[in-house]
This record gives structure tokens, sequence and C-alpha cells, in this order.
């Protein structure tokens, strides 16, 4: 039950980074009606409005506008894109919450002719607007980070950009949308991948990406059909698909989170998880986020064979 309404308040809370909706625990795509199960009437209200608004909003915003939320009820609205633009104003009747569009927290009003009696509550608030600066000044360095994660939790699909995670079938992958084939394991097209120049083994009918699995084992520049197969070569992977699917994309969200460390550094990721939090929620500790093995596959095995 906690870990259902911890999915529901993950996507309500980032709609746009969380969608498709998927099991905190193996990461797969769920059913939308199972999904809709989970809501309550009001959370479902919410979850509708969401929905509608992102069927529509790329068909209708300009450039340099972006579609936002309110974090509280099902309010929805486009704004020009600007550094200035940090927080949401609603204006559901029976909302009117102000909240910050980086940390997605309530920011408290300020009451235009306050009672000098109130300074101590006034100075209070103060403190608490002024904490949401930091937000404004984080915000592009958030977002550095929040796309990190993002990558690493889903592969793009490598034309048209479409982003999703695969099932425990194959590594042969075609986009619903543009039909390119591509392997899910090096996320390259299948004319951009290392393939045999013929294969005995395979039918004249079958479709090229097969050959880029042949001999993959010897091949770095090859991959492997099935996630369960690495196990023949490095006995750190499993012989369970779903098992093969986590270590992937925890080693994948490792390598994502390593390049924004060196893009930020030390000293800004210091400030994010002061703010925001970011380490301690990610699922990740600094240190493997420094020195974690980023290798998918160790050859050593096969090297002393």
């Amino acid at each position: 039950m906690d870990c259902s309404k911890s999915m529901v308040s993950l996507f309500l809370a980032e709609p746009k980074t969380n969608l498709p909706p998927k099991c905190m625990i193996c990461k797969v795509a769920l059913n939308s009606s199972v999904f809709e199960r989970q809501l309550s009437p009001q959370d479902y209200e919410r979850y509708t409005s969401i929905m509608l608004s992102l069927l529509w909003y790329k068909d209708c915003m300009k450039d340099n506008e972006e579609l936002v939320h309110c974090g509280f009820c099902s309010y929805t609205e486009i704004q020009v894109k600007s550094f200035g633009s940090q927080f949401m104003f609603c204006k559901h009747k029976g909302c009117k919450k102000v909240s910050c569009l980086v940390c997605l927290h309530e920011v408290p009003k300020l009451a235009e002719d306050y009672d000098a009696d109130e300074d101590d509550e006034y100075e209070e608030n103060m403190e608490k607007i002024e904490k949401h600066f930091k937000c404004a000044e984080l915000k592009e360095s958030k977002n550095i980070f929040d796309k990190a994660m993002e990558n690493g939790q889903q592969v793009a699909y490598p034309v048209c950009g479409l982003a999703g995670m695969k099932d425990d079938a194959c590594t042969h992958m075609t986009c619903p949308d543009c039909q390119t084939v591509w392997c899910y394991f090096c996320g390259l097209e299948e004319s951009a991948c290392d393939k045999s120049e013929d294969d005995d083994d395979l039918d004249e009918t079958a479709a090229a990406i097969y050959r880029h699995n042949t001999d993959w084992e010897m091949n770095p520049q090859r991959c492997p059909m099935y996630l369960t197969a690495l196990q023949d070569i490095d006995k750190s992977w499993s012989n369970d698909e779903h098992e093969c699917l986590e270590k992937f994309h925890r080693i994948r969200s490792l390598k994502y989170l390593h390049q924004a460390y060196e893009q930020l550094g030390a000293n800004v990721f210091e400030q994010l998880e002061k703010q925001f939090g970011i380490i301690s929620t990610c699922g990740f500790t600094l240190d493997d986020i420094k020195d974690g093995d980023l290798q998918l596959i160790d050859y050593g095995l096969l090297n002393e064979i």
C-alpha cells in the first residue's frame, strides 16, 4: 500500500518526468487501468486533467512556452519560459496555493497589510520564501541531474527520441512511431550496429539485426540478444531477465549520474543535496556516483579460457 501511494505521489508531482507510470520495484510501465485503480477520487481528477493536458500541449505551445501543474490540485497552465518563472500561482477556486516549480513545495503567501504584532510570523514566512530563491539558482543544475536520472531509467529510440523501458523479451527493438529497428543494449539503430558479414546459422530472410548478435561473446562491438546470456561470460549477471534489466539500468543510471557529477562538480552536487535531497532520494550513494563500477560486461572469464 505504501509503495502504491509513493508511486501515485511521484507521478502527480512530476508527471512529465514519470510518464508512463512505472512499478517502483521492477520499473516496468504499468497498464493505465492498473495505475488508475490506485487513485483516490481526488487524485483521479488530477490524473485525468494532467493526461488531457499532456495530450494536446505540444501542439498548442510555442517554443518559448511550457506546461506547468499545480502540485496540490488539477490546475494546469501554460507559462512563458524564463529564469524568473519560478512560482505557480494556482487559480483553482478550491486551492489558490502558491508553489515552487523547482522543488514543488508550497510557498507561504504574504498579506498585503500585516499587523506589526505579527512581525515574527512575517519574518518566518520571508525566510521560507528566500529559500526558494536558491531553488531558482539551482534550477538548471537540478534539471541536469533529473535528466541523468531519466536517461538512466529508460533508453531513447535513436532516430525519433521516443524513450521507454523494454520488457523481458529480447534486445531487438522496433519503434512504434518511426519503425526504426535498433538494439536496446547499445542503443544504436540497426544500420549503425556492428554486424557479421554473413552467418551460416541464420536464414537468409532473417532480419539484419540478428547479425549484430553473432559472436557477441568475443566482440565488444556486438551485443547479446538476451540479457540473461551475459552470465555465460560474466557471472555477476543473473539468469533472471527482470534482475538483468534492473542491473542494466542501475549501471546505466550510474553512468549518466557520474557524467552529471563531472559536469556540475562536487560543490554544486553538495548544494543540490542540501536544497533538494537528491542523493538521499535517488537510490544511490555519492560514492556510487563518483566511483561506481560502470562496466557492463567483464570479459575476464572469457580471457581465462
